[in-house]
């Protein structure tokens, strides 16, 4: 039977009969790209790994970002459920809601054990409205009120991401080991990390320019490596200077 009589009959136009997928020049580099981003962000999902593909300078939506991360059988982390608004202990008003910069500043704590089984707390404090983490304090005893709903806000979703992408996944041997490693941890998430929230961007990514190198959090800025752009350079020269 020929091709024009079998599409008549199955009622297909001969062009999609004859349609062959192109695949493009970049797919492998771009699965490379994506199962590195995969391997070194563990907790994130195709939403963020499509975001520092961009920022890496791929031009590359996150329809084919889903595609490949599908096909190469990489886990989608379990969406959180949203948090809503808080109350007041006594009910009387809705908690201020953030319009600027250092404007409403959160604080909780979270906890985490060192390698011998001593439990410490960090002390974590954001700004709401910008989502920068502002201080990330470990002390193997820290005083504090319980449970206010003023205290706790944004922090509430802060802490569930520095336990599943930080705390879970390092063994501290000391106190001294745990500040350095969330003092890095916390430039990563200033810097790097994309935000859903804020479109996928950094909340403080001008942190890189701001800061002198060898002093204050940029120091630890250098334990990161860099992401690759699609011609095997640096995302920017200021990125690589921190090399």
């Amino acid at each position: 039977m020929t091709e024009r009589r079998a599409c008549r009959l199955a009622n297909q136009p001969r062009g999609t009969q004859r349609y062959r997928a192109i695949r493009r020049e970049d797919e492998d580099a771009l699965t490379q790209a994506i199962i590195q981003l995969a391997s070194q962000y563990g907790r994130y999902g195709y939403p963020r790994i499509t975001a520092l593909l961009q920022r890496a300078g791929w031009r590359v939506g996150k329809d084919r970002v889903e595609r490949i991360w599908r096909r190469e059988g990489l886990k989608v982390p379990q969406k959180q459920k949203p948090r809503g608004r808080l109350w007041l202990n006594d009910g009387s008003y809705v908690r201020l809601r953030p319009e600027r910069r250092n404007h409403v500043w959160s604080y909780d704590f979270v906890s985490a054990r060192t390698h011998d089984g001593r439990r410490v707390r960090l002390l974590n404090l954001i700004d709401e409205h910008t989502r920068k983490s502002l201080l990330v304090r470990a002390e193997r005893r820290w005083s504090s009120e319980p449970g206010s709903p003023w205290e706790n806000g944004y922090c509430e979703s802060f802490n569930s991401k520095i336990r599943d992408e930080f705390l879970n996944g390092e063994i501290f041997y000391s106190v001294k080991e745990l500040r350095v490693l969330a003092e890095r941890w916390r430039v990563h998430y200033n810097t790097v990390r994309p935000h859903s929230s804020l479109g996928y961007r950094s909340p403080a990514p001008e942190a890189w320019l701001t800061k002198n190198m060898g002093h204050g959090e940029v120091e630890t800025a250098m334990r990161f490596p860099c992401l690759h752009t699609p011609d095997g350079g640096y995302l920017n020269s200021e990125i690589a200077a921190l090399h």
